[in-house]
């Protein structure tokens, strides 16, 4: 008999719990929402950190592999504080979808863990709404550079990929520069930001690059931010980053429409 899609996520919510302590991992929870009776595979919770709802899927279930249809399902949703104890924040704004490898449907149950956890084809992607990409222009880059892109617009990265992906050793930092990374994040934590094919006229996003080249990584230079500025307007016109979209994002729109859905 084949393993069901609840056996395969259970399996899965077992290895994130021991993942992180600070963390809550909650699984098939009935009526997690506030007037609303949907109910997710998975909701992540922390104190001071945005929860996230998970969704799990197996290869072959179904045709929409990217979860954008269920994502933006729970958009917007508000958690129960009823049910959820020591909440910072309680609004959905970041849904991660799961595929699994079909194989995990015809394995021995006991297993399954034990590949789970060193599987390399287990994809993902996060999606986010209303608060977007809050990366620096060379991080979105890098994320761009190894991603997959069956569609446009999207990028995934799976286990993989990111592996192999070069990032930033911040163990090579100074105390100094350390302290001013923390300082920059407390101060821009809240502003909203433009989606990433708007980079090029986005405030937020200049003063956050502008921040990382002069306070973390010492870069004064004029040419410097100069060429920064370049990469953003060279990236803002990549047919596979703007996925051909000709309409501006108007956050304030985007917010009201929002707290206007009535949820059932």
């Amino acid at each position: 008999m084949a393993n069901s899609e609840n056996t395969i996520t259970t399996i899965f919510v077992n290895i994130l719990r021991h993942m992180r302590d600070a963390w809550s991992v909650n699984e098939q929870i009935t009526r997690p929402f506030l007037n609303a009776t949907k109910k997710p595979d998975v909701i992540v919770t922390e104190p001071g950190r945005n929860p996230i709802v998970i969704e799990v899927k197996i290869d072959g279930d179904t045709p929409n592999l990217t979860g954008e249809i269920q994502a933006e399902a729970h958009f917007g949703m508000l958690l129960d504080p009823s049910v959820f104890e020591g909440l910072t924040y309680n609004t959905i704004e970041n849904v991660l979808r799961v595929r699994m490898p079909a194989r995990f449907r015809t394995m021995p149950q006991d297993k399954i863990e034990s590949e789970m956890r060193r599987a390399e084809d287990i994809a993902y992607i996060l999606l986010n709404k209303p608060e977007p990409d809050s990366e620096t222009e060379p991080d979105q880059v890098l994320h761009w550079a190894h991603s997959g892109k069956q569609q446009p617009g999207r990028g995934m990265n799976g286990r993989k990929g990111l592996l192999q992906m070069p990032t930033l050793d911040v163990r090579c930092l100074s105390d100094e520069a350390l302290a001013n990374a923390e300082h920059i994040f407390h101060t821009l934590k809240h502003q909203r930001m433009l989606p990433f094919n708007e980079a090029k006229h986005d405030p937020v996003r200049h003063e956050l690059d502008r921040l990382l080249l002069s306070e973390v990584l010492d870069i004064t230079s004029e040419d410097a931010h100069t060429a920064m500025h370049r990469l953003r307007e060279l990236l803002c016109a990549e047919p596979s980053i703007h996925g051909g979209k000709k309409s501006r994002c108007n956050l304030e729109k985007e917010w009201e429409k929002l707290k206007s859905v009535q949820y059932v």
